[in-house]
């Protein structure tokens, strides 16, 4: 399958982007025209009211849910007119998810769960796992590889999410409210663990946050209300 050139082109470019929901008989418009795009190297937080649609906004960013109408494009694939399959495709090769609660498999050790989007792809069992131990004594966990996710605390189940996010060297990673579930200090400390990451690796960053310091930390910033996305000022 023939890769498009991402070069000086956005990782994630969404156009004029609507996502609306069926309640009954009223229709609900989530997102209303949203535009933006996001270069490789690039970090955005995106904040709002609990509600406001930030998590239904990266879930179409990110393929997950489409949109109603308006244009999503991943390193140049256009999400819209993808099949299904194709979809899973465009995430597994480009893009890495970081969620509030971790979903690791809890039947897995840490290094399975990690090494899991390499065996997606079909790579070589011996050449995954190395990757991913590699990905996980960057982050902390070297001596956590061989315990299962009910056997960590809570910071280092997110550590191991995020090792798991850029395992395959994303070019962007999806984060949705990657501490929500935390105290404020392993917060601090799972922040510091994937904005570090970031600055050694440089793939495009998306967080949707509640945590306005972690926000700070961004090149930019965006406001979701009432399903117009603005930048900060």
């Amino acid at each position: 399958m023939t890769e498009p050139n991402p070069e000086n082109k956005p990782v994630v470019h969404c156009k004029a982007v609507i996502k609306t929901f069926q309640e009954g008989n009223l229709a609900v418009d989530v997102l209303k025209g949203v535009d933006l795009a996001l270069y490789r190297g690039e970090r955005i937080a995106i904040v709002g009211m609990s509600g406001s649609g930030k998590s239904t906004l990266l879930h179409v960013l990110g393929g997950l849910s489409l949109p109603t109408s308006g244009q999503v494009l991943i390193n140049d694939y256009d999400i819209n007119a993808a099949s299904q399959k194709k979809r899973g495709y465009i995430r597994n090769r480009h893009l890495g998810f970081v969620y509030q609660f971790h979903h690791l498999l809890p039947e897995f050790t840490v290094l399975e769960n990690v090494a899991m989007p390499l065996f997606i792809r079909r790579e070589n069992r011996i050449s995954a796992f190395d990757q991913a131990s590699e990905i996980l004594e960057r982050v902390g966990l070297k001596e956590r590889i061989h315990h299962k996710p009910g056997e960590l605390s809570g910071g280092e189940r997110q550590r191991t999410a995020i090792a798991r996010a850029v395992v395959t060297r994303p070019s962007c990673v999806m984060a949705d409210e990657p501490t929500g579930n935390l105290d404020e200090n392993t917060a601090r400390r799972i922040h510091d663990t994937l904005l570090n990451y970031d600055d050694q690796n440089g793939f495009a960053l998306i967080m949707v946050t509640h945590n306005l310091a972690l926000a700070r930390q961004a090149d930019r910033v965006f406001s979701l209300e009432n399903g117009v996305l603005t930048e900060s000022g």
